[in-house]
């Protein structure tokens, strides 16, 4: 469960958990670094328009009601983007919920272990293929400046299609996975392991 946080970095600053939202608001920012999702640049190319991002901001709840973290993400406003000038694919498959049952079907017959997973960091690990622009909020590594990104980021029109393309070739070169025939979201191993993406 999600609780919304405050709008903007001021009044998360100027909250009660000030702390909270800056230590959140800095495990972003490292996250970007690590990732090396974005360049600092001072100006853009005349043909470019640079798109605004936005920092949002989250309280994790757990069952009961109880907030358990804060957590702060740079979403670029991707619906500015224009269609075949920023981006070409925004398409990215998902499985179905009858795929989900028949591998947990599967699972149960067979006694295998079951495990969810969740990427933190999915859209920032994939690359992207066109030179896109943004512009990066008060907080977010210093005062309000100008970047390029060099992987996706949440919020692109094809930050779906990067991720899907990304992990897709991990897991057939790398990994030796087979895809579905059936649903093309479900991947397969001779060891017997069955991912549903």
């Amino acid at each position: 469960m999600v609780e919304a946080g405050p709008n903007t970095y001021k009044s998360a600053m100027e909250s009660d958990a000030a702390c909270e939202w800056q230590e959140a608001i800095d495990s972003q920012c490292t996250s970007l670094e690590k990732n090396k999702v974005l360049t600092v640049v001072h100006e853009i190319p005349e043909t470019k328009k640079a798109i605004p991002t936005k920092l949002i901001l989250q309280r994790k709840l757990n069952p009961v009601g109880q907030r358990v973290r804060y957590k702060a993400r740079l979403v670029a406003q991707g619906f500015r983007q224009v269609e075949g000038l920023d981006f070409m694919d925004t398409f990215a498959q998902v499985v179905s919920l009858s795929s989900v049952r028949v591998v947990l079907s599967v699972a149960a017959a067979k006694g295998f272990a079951v495990r969810q997973m969740d990427v933190v960091t999915a859209f920032l690990g994939s690359e992207l293929h066109k030179e896109v622009y943004v512009v990066l909020p008060v907080g977010v590594l210093g005062p309000e400046r100008l970047a390029c990104l060099n992987r996706s980021l949440y919020g692109l029109q094809q930050s779906p299609r990067c991720w899907y393309t990304m992990i897709y070739n991990f897991l057939i070169t790398n990994m030796g996975f087979r895809r579905g025939r059936f649903d093309c979201r479900v991947y397969t191993h001779d060891n017997g392991m069955i991912l549903a993406l």
